[in-house]
This record gives C-alpha cells, structure tokens and sequence, in this order.
C-alpha cells in the first residue's frame, strides 16, 4: 500500500529518479520546500520506494500546488489524484479559497478530474540569439530598501501576498522608478526571474534587461500582448503552450502585468 505523507530530508536522496526531462533541477525547489514554513511538500512512499510528490504552498488566502510528479511505472493508477487531493485539502485547511497550478500536457487531465479549470494559457518561447541591451535611464538596481515597494506592486498585479515566497530568495534585480513610485520590477535570483510590471513600458525594458543577460528562455500569460510583441520582434519563437488552472474561487488578478513568470511551481 502507498503511504502519503509529508516528504522530509530523508526522501531527498531518492529525489534524482523523479526528475522530469527538461525540468531545472527538482532538489532545489524540494530543499527550499522543506525549509519553509509555508511549504508542505508530500511523499508517496511504497515499502522504502519514493514513487510520487507533490507540495502544498500557502499565502494566505490563495495557495499553489507544485510538483506532483509520478515515476513511469506507477502512473494511471490515481497516484497522482490522490497527490493532487492531498495538497487541496492541506491548502483549504490553510484558508486558502483559492487553489492555483501550471499544467502539464500529462498534469491537465488528472487536474481536471480535481475540480480545477483553465483560468489562462502560458506562452513558453525561446531563441538562440538574444536581443541588444535596450534600458530606461530610470532603470536602477535593487536595493533592500525597495522591498515594501516590490511586495506591494506584486501583489497589486498577482491578487496575492507572495511576501514569504519572494523574501526566501536573494533579493536582487533590477527596477524601474517613475518620482519615486516603482512601476515594474526583475528579481533575477528569484527562480525564474519574474518580471511584473504596471506599464508596458517599464515591463518591456526590464524584459530587454532579463534577455540581455543570456536568457534564452522566456514564459508569460498570453494575455500580455505587449510582451508577446517584443518576443516576437525579438525573433523569440513560441515551442509550447501550458494551462494555468485554479479550483475555489476565481483569482482577481493581472495577466498582462506578468511579463515573465516566476516558475512552474508559483505562476
């Protein structure tokens, strides 16, 4: 019989079999999860076999769920349902009324059969050259006086308080500032490098800094057509497409403020 329960240091040693293809390194993000108290990771356990997991992250009132993967031999069974159950339920019990996740190709169907919806699709786009450095002369660096400021033009654009996700990482990056007010900011230590910005131009500046720097890779809401713009006058191509679901109740949020997304495990 499977056990589920909450996955601790111990499990991190058989984490390398679970790595998806093409995934950035799955032990980081465990480590982060198991530190954190706002993490609950979870273990599927078979005698002394890890097979699935999955995590549970709270902010409040809106909460993620990250990470349910499932080893080849043990898929379609309802392994990762049950994951997927469990994180809900950790997440409701937290007050969270609403529940969010990026899907797979393979995740979406099991989601579905979890209650969640498509709430919108992400663009994933990338190119082997990068585009010239173009920067506002108001684009500064960050500095740790800038994090009230940060956190609350996050949560004006993402509908929710990522404060304990955001502060778990080198606060680093790059911002732009008009008399004083910051209108868009990149955390470039913080997984992915999100870029959130609440004008076009303040987001497509810091989009340039983010590509100047070597990044090839690039995912945002399709609903941010400025930043579909400058992917594509950029010779950014698009290689795949992945839903953004929630379960509860419908987040009240700005896609077109997210010019780049934090990661697959926090939008």
């Amino acid at each position: 019989m499977i056990d589920i329960r909450k996955f601790t240091e111990k499990e991190m040693k058989g984490l390398s079999r679970l790595q998806p293809e093409g995934w950035p390194d799955i032990r980081v993000c465990f480590n982060l999860y198991i530190q954190s108290s706002f993490c609950h990771p979870l273990a599927a356990i078979d005698g002394d076999q890890l097979v699935g997991t999955g995590t549970a992250i709270y902010g409040g009132k809106t909460g993620w769920i990250a990470h349910i993967i499932v080893i080849p031999e043990y898929r379609g069974h309802g392994l990762g349902q049950q994951l997927t159950n469990k994180s809900k339920e950790i997440l409701k019990e937290k007050g969270c009324a609403t529940i969010s996740l990026i899907a797979t190709d393979l995740g979406k169907p099991v989601y579905e059969k979890t209650g969640f919806k498509v709430d919108c699709w992400y663009n994933f786009f990338q190119k082997d050259s990068l585009p010239d450095k173009h920067l506002l002369e108001n684009i500064g660096t960050i500095t740790d006086s800038d994090m009230d400021d940060i956190l609350e033009l996050d949560k004006k654009i993402t509908g929710e308080d990522r404060s304990r996700m955001i502060k778990a990482f080198p606060f680093s990056g790059y911002l732009v500032k008009e008399h004083g007010i910051v209108k868009g900011y990149y955390l470039d230590k913080f997984e992915e490098g999100p870029v959130i910005a609440s004008d076009s131009v303040s987001g497509i500046s810091l989009l340039s800094q983010k590509h100047s720097n070597g990044i090839q890779k690039a995912v945002f809401p399709e609903d941010n057509k400025s930043a579909l713009r400058f992917f594509e006058d950029n010779g950014f191509k698009l290689i795949n497409k992945a839903a953004r679901m929630y379960c509860g109740e419908k987040l009240t949020y700005s896609p077109d403020g997210i010019y780049s997304r934090t990661g697959g495990f926090y939008g």
